[in-house]
Formats: C-alpha cells, structure tokens, sequence
C-alpha cells in the first residue's frame, strides 16, 4: 500500500511538473544584480521599487536606471526568515513622498546603537526583537531619500 501511495505521489508531481508555459507567455528579465528580493511595487508614474531581504530599498527610474535609496542591513535582522518584510507607498505618495518599510531589527543593534561601544558588524541572533515599521520621504524631484525624514 505505501509503494502504491508513493508512486501515485511521484506520477502526480511528475505530472504537474512536466507542463510548460502557455504559448502566450512571456519570459522578460526586468532587473538583476540583487541578492534577495522581497517584492517590487510600482507608483501611479510607473517608477518601480524594489526591497530585498538584507535591508536594500531600490528605485528605477522612468529612463530604467536603478538607484539604491536605503541601505537599512546594519538594522535588519536576516536570520532565517526575517528581514526587511515589507514596503509601502503612501495613498498620496506622489504629492508628499512618503513610503514605509516593514523589518524585523536586529538585536546587537536595538541594544546597542548610539552606546559608546557600539561595533556596526556585531550581531545577536539569539535573542528575540522587535519588528519595526518606519516611515522615509523620498524628494520626488531628484529621486533620492532625504535624511533626516526616518520616523
């Protein structure tokens, strides 16, 4: 009875496995170069933003260049199946420029950062955290993040 339940299961995979794409369907390489990417969303101008997992926040531009706005790994946790989670643009994002990232924090950096003995490549995995949601400006004139918009 097991032989015929593993077989059934093997023929079933291999069956599912062997379809190929519809005529139709089309293979396009939109993008590559990053590590590994969490999800891409589009403004109502169709620029593009990417976020990977380690805590990178990517833009393109209208012309197809790519622009790193963020660099958040010295804060995000990526142990596993953390990381920077999300990325948000807000519903008047075209006229005040605000987007939101979703992130788990690494622990060595919650306890730590602004202490005098803070190492910036220390980390603490064995602890829990926090998950963090923050919100950046981007300037939509010249496409970058502006500093000291984080809250």
């Amino acid at each position: 009875m097991k032989a015929l339940v593993a077989f059934s299961l093997l023929f079933f995979f291999a069956s599912v496995c062997s379809f190929g794409q519809q005529a139709n369907f089309q293979d396009t390489n939109f993008a590559s170069g990053f590590g590994s990417v969490n999800g891409i969303t589009f403004d109502p101008q169709g620029r593009c933003f990417a976020w990977e997992k380690d805590g990178k926040v990517w833009g393109r531009t209208s012309d197809g260049s790519w622009h790193q706005l963020l660099d958040l790994a010295e804060e995000v946790n990526t142990s596993v199946d953390c990381g920077l989670k999300g990325f948000a643009l807000d519903p008047n994002f075209l006229t005040n420029g605000y987007f939101y990232l979703l992130y788990e924090v690494e622990f060595y950096h919650l306890t730590h950062y602004g202490l005098p003995d803070y190492d910036a490549n220390a980390s603490d995995y064995e602890h829990a955290s926090i998950g963090r949601i923050t919100r950046y400006t981007l300037d939509l004139n010249d496409f970058s993040v502006i500093p000291a918009s984080r809250v």
